[in-house]
């Protein structure tokens, strides 16, 4: 059935490609040579079209693969790092994920994003999480083991060399290091259950998402960086170091800007310790 579409859509672009070939429009003429100028934007645009069903046919397919192996799993992962840190209900991983979306959502109208750029920067927060299947979610802070000592711990807690990148827009040595163990789980993960096909076109996602390649994927880790600390404002968990972080790595300045207030804010209601 798959084949048939496929046919179907080709034999449709082929003679798509005819009709421009024989259209009566207008020429004219440079250098004596004549030249067609009335289909030029035409052709561009049908030239696009398989590109455009290659994306839309592999993000259904991510979709589906999300729906049937992770959903139901990060609905029962709670987010350990919030939930060592004393919160008395941490969001689950599932829970974690839409609300990134749902502030993408809003950031990328801002933006002036396109459909398919939003569709892009959606999918790319989707796979992210994918190695938390395997993982579970991973406090990112190595907290003492006695919960007594852990607010004091973070509260006293002073960025290392490798937490923070060097500009807006970049990737630390931890979130690196991050990214690179997450990524191997991922992709055995996938390739486990969807075959090494769908394994590499997830993980060139998930790569694009970490590594901030495009200006869609800068907005969408932007908004992962934002959302972790408005809900640890909102669980009463201390987050200087995620404030740090997402001050020092979002690329977008409204979004930095808004990370800045809503963390001011909450160290004037003495929720969260000063970090400037």
């Amino acid at each position: 059935m798959r084949l048939l579409t496929h046919l179907s859509r080709l034999a449709s672009l082929v003679f798509l490609v005819w009709l421009l070939t024989f259209a009566n429009v207008p020429r004219t003429a440079v250098g004596g040579v004549s030249r067609n100028t009335g289909n030029k934007p035409l052709a561009d645009r049908i030239t696009r079209l398989p590109k455009k069903w290659r994306r839309e046919g592999r993000q259904k397919r991510i979709t589906k693969f999300i729906q049937d192996h992770c959903e139901a799993a990060w609905s029962k992962i709670i987010k350990e790092g919030f939930a060592r840190l004393g919160s008395s209900s941490p969001q689950t991983v599932q829970e974690h994920r839409l609300s990134v979306k749902q502030r993408f959502l809003e950031e990328a109208e801002i933006e002036r994003l396109t459909p398919e750029e939003v569709m892009e920067g959606l999918c790319q927060i989707d796979v992210h999480e994918i190695d938390e299947v395997v993982t579970g979610d991973r406090a990112r802070l190595k907290l003492p083991h006695r919960r007594d000592q852990r607010q004091a711990y973070v509260e006293g807690w002073w960025p290392e060399a490798d937490w923070l990148p060097t500009s807006p827009g970049g990737v630390s040595p931890r979130w690196k290091r991050e990214w690179q163990e997450g990524k191997a789980a991922a992709y055995e993960f996938v390739r486990q259950r969807a075959g090494k096909h769908l394994a590499d076109i997830i993980i060139e996602v998930y790569d694009d998402f970490h590594g901030g390649r495009s200006k869609v994927s800068r907005l969408a880790r932007d908004c992962h960086y934002a959302e972790t600390v408005s809900e640890g404002i909102r669980e009463r968990v201390p987050v200087p170091h995620f404030a740090l972080e997402a001050l020092s790595a979002v690329a977008t300045p409204r979004i930095r800007e808004r990370v800045m207030r809503e963390y001011k804010e909450a160290v004037e209601r003495k929720e969260q310790k000063p970090i400037f």
